[in-house]
């Protein structure tokens, strides 16, 4: 980088310039309530998103059932994405998910709607599979 006043090369700290790489990526984030137990939620979500195009659970909270860590693969328009799924439980017999998709490239500026596909087609797997759930289930 170059100082235009005094031209002379500044030299900014490489902390500083890994920061500004790494907060530039892209991320979309969507929430959603659903009138099941969270069990029956993550569970549901754990069944479908191995069956969503290119994605793999990565991690799970089977214990808590709040939180499962997805990535999604590599394709013409994308280096992949991270995907966060946060489960909470507002009422007995109801459940906020909160999914967040955030594009691998720590710089990319355009992810073409990528990170609002994985969402979204999360979500369309999510409440198809919902919908077959037996109301004691519930």
């Amino acid at each position: 980088m170059i100082d235009e006043k005094r031209n002379k090369n500044v030299n900014l700290p490489k902390t500083y310039i890994t920061y500004i790489i790494n907060t530039m990526s892209v991320v979309k984030q969507e929430e959603r309530q659903f009138q099941y137990r969270k069990e029956t939620v993550f569970d549901a979500l754990f069944k479908t998103i191995p069956t969503v195009n290119g994605m793999n659970i990565v991690s799970a909270d089977t214990q808590t059932f709040s939180a499962i860590s997805v990535n999604s693969g590599v394709s013409l328009i994308s280096w992949g994405e991270k995907i966060q799924i946060k489960l909470m439980q507002i009422t007995p017999t109801t459940t906020s998910v909160n999914i967040t998709s955030q594009s691998t490239m720590g710089t990319t500026l355009v992810d073409w709607g990528k990170n609002k596909k994985n969402i979204t087609n999360i979500f369309t797997a999510l409440m198809a599979y919902l919908q077959r759930v037996p109301p004691e289930m519930k």
